[in-house]
């Protein structure tokens, strides 16, 4: 558990300093999503769920706000806000995806090999 809180309190730092720098949202949270799954990869030394650490690190940078607005918006009829709001949201969350996915293109031979433990462990080997 605080591998996963020093990894989300390291990436929005790095988020806010590159807020105040005034750089591209879409790459704020990229990098964002980068550097707190790559802190939160940490959790592969250790005997732990590592896959729960990495996805739960980003959960600071899901937009809520616009994706619960974008519906209110679409229900009460203002179609073209709605789905403004919805697309920058949609485009939001695949930014956090391209940052989760260069970390696992970095750690996943760990992935994999940590996978195969478990069911070695219950006598399933191949």
């Amino acid at each position: 558990m605080s591998i996963v809180f020093s990894a989300t309190i390291t990436g929005l730092f790095l988020k806010q300093q590159m807020q105040k720098k005034k750089i591209n949202h879409y790459i704020i949270f990229i990098v964002s999503a980068f550097v707190a799954s790559l802190c939160a990869s940490t959790a592969l030394i250790f005997d732990t769920t590592s896959e729960i650490a990495l996805a739960t690190s980003v959960l600071y940078l899901v937009p809520g706000v616009p994706l619960i607005n974008g519906v209110i918006d679409i229900v009460e009829g203002y179609i073209l806000t709605g789905f403004a709001r919805l697309t920058e949201a949609a485009l939001l969350i695949v930014s956090i995806a391209i940052g989760l996915s260069f970390t696992l293109l970095m750690v996943k031979n760990s992935l994999l090999v940590l996978g195969l433990y478990p069911i070695r462990r219950c006598g399933l080997s191949r």
